[in-house]
């Protein structure tokens, strides 16, 4: 399959975390003459032997991209990345031990940091990586400005009784695709030949925990204290959200909404609640009333930019003061703690000062890249024994030779259903409209899949 330069492919892993800001990039690249494809990140790593061989944005990678990373380059990828996680990070140290394992970096031909300091960080791991790292921030950043709120509204909300959002993100201590013990021996085992960072992660899971069993007890008794206001929990998209419902069903001021965005219900409420979670940036960017909610603190484990934007309160008795009185900011006050917020974080990610916007450093980085990889016979080889293999395959499995693996594939995909329902043409054409575009031609081109050209 011929190469494919100017189409970028971006693969969304969870929809309300990235879907309208890779729109909006979409939007920015085919003004630069970029033809784009978007959509669902799993219907790609089932099926990308047959995507065109094209300029593809990961959005990470990590140690689950063991195989998708080494297949991409094989096949005949341009295969640039940024981290979607890489925003809210322990250290930048830790973080590239973590999540930038050398021996997937080596398949990326630029990588995007979110400032300073992942991009020192990444140069001092990986010297070989000098010329392609490049300080461009997140375009989910782009995004959080006034003139884009209609990313962040939504139509459903319908109730104006007083609401507090409350934001859990407690992934590591409440996993929802296997056991909390099972999760963290498959973490720990990541750190098996490094000691430091194993012990660093081992105590970061330690306190992790305590600040769970803290935030359980604080949802407890806040949502009692405070009977007048409706509380909309939102559980982290790898988060199980069976004990957040357990609660709610004895509540009748407490739900718990894994639907439309963090920033939209943020909005919405008179006050975000959390700790040390990427919904604090947002919503403190876009003017909301956020808390940080510390009964504990640590300067090795604590998320440090989302306390940073945030009113931190220690203890629960002036929380339940602050939310009995908060109200939802009006528009001049919301300007004022956007621009306070801006201010505070303009130092810790690129693209936050109005110079350049995050998906304009992107493109920058992109258009310089000369992309010259050919590919050998073994990598073709490569590819003719992926397609037999997985042809084979699908035959067992549709033949009910392989149940063993067609269970793991449903519960695979129920897992993923939930970051990536679905995703509709109209969702798309409104999103690039927000985002200024106006010449382009959509369609739906396979499941969960659009394509994007001027």
């Amino acid at each position: 399959m011929p190469s494919e330069p100017k189409l970028l492919i971006l693969p969304i892993e969870t929809k309300a975390r990235e879907f309208q800001a890779k729109a909006f990039f979409a939007a920015r690249a085919i003004e630069r003459g970029y033809d784009v494809w978007l959509g669902s990140a799993r219907e790609m790593f089932h099926n990308l032997v047959t995507f065109p061989r094209a300029t593809m944005l990961a959005h990470h990678v990590g140690f689950g991209f063991k195989v998708f990373l080494p297949q991409a380059y094989r096949f005949g990828f341009r295969v640039v990345a940024w981290d979607e996680e890489s925003l809210v990070v322990k250290n930048d140290d830790f973080y590239i031990r973590e999540r930038v394992p050398e021996q997937h970096i080596r398949y990326v031909n630029q990588f995007y940091t979110r400032g300073r300091g992942d991009y020192e960080a990444v140069l001092k791991h990986y010297p070989f990586m000098a010329g392609k790292v490049f300080q461009t921030g997140n375009p989910r950043l782009d995004i959080l400005h006034p003139r884009y709120t209609r990313y962040h509204a939504d139509k459903i909300f319908e109730s104006k009784r007083p609401r507090v959002m409350l934001n859990s993100r407690f992934s590591h201590s409440n996993p929802a695709h296997m056991t909390k013990e099972n999760f963290r021996q498959g973490q720990l085992a990541r750190f098996a030949n490094d000691p430091e960072a194993l012990a660093y992660k081992r105590g970061y899971m330690d306190y992790t925990n305590l600040l769970f069993e803290d935030f359980i007890d604080m949802v407890d008794r806040l949502t009692d204290a405070v009977p007048e206001r409706d509380f909309v929990l939102r559980p982290h998209p790898s988060e199980a959200p069976d004990l957040w419902e357990r609660m709610a069903a004895r509540k009748r001021n407490l739900t718990v909404n894994s639907q439309n965005t963090a920033t939209a219900w943020s909005l919405e409420s008179d006050v975000t609640i959390h700790n040390g979670c990427m919904t604090a940036i947002e919503a403190s960017l876009l003017g909301c009333n956020v808390v940080a909610y510390m009964p504990r603190q640590s300067s090795s484990f604590d998320v440090k930019w989302p306390n940073a934007v945030s009113h931190k309160i220690t203890d629960m008795d002036p929380l339940i003061d602050y939310v009995r009185t908060a109200k939802r900011p009006d528009a001049t006050r919301r300007s004022e703690l956007a621009t306070q917020a801006r201010k505070t974080l303009s130092g810790y990610f690129a693209g936050m000062k109005g110079e350049k916007s995050s998906s304009e450093l992107v493109l920058d980085a992109l258009d310089k890249d000369v992309f010259t990889r050919k590919r050998s016979a073994g990598d073709h080889c490569f590819e003719f024994r992926h397609k037999v293999m997985r042809y084979l395959s699908k035959t067992r499995r549709g033949l009910g030779l392989n149940p063993r693996g067609v269970a793991a594939d449903r519960a695979k995909d129920a897992y993923f259903e939930l970051k990536f329902p679905s995703l509709d043409i109209s969702e798309v054409d409104e999103a690039l409209h927000i985002a200024g575009g106006e010449r382009f031609q959509l369609r739906q081109i396979r499941k969960n899949w659009f394509s994007v050209t001027r």
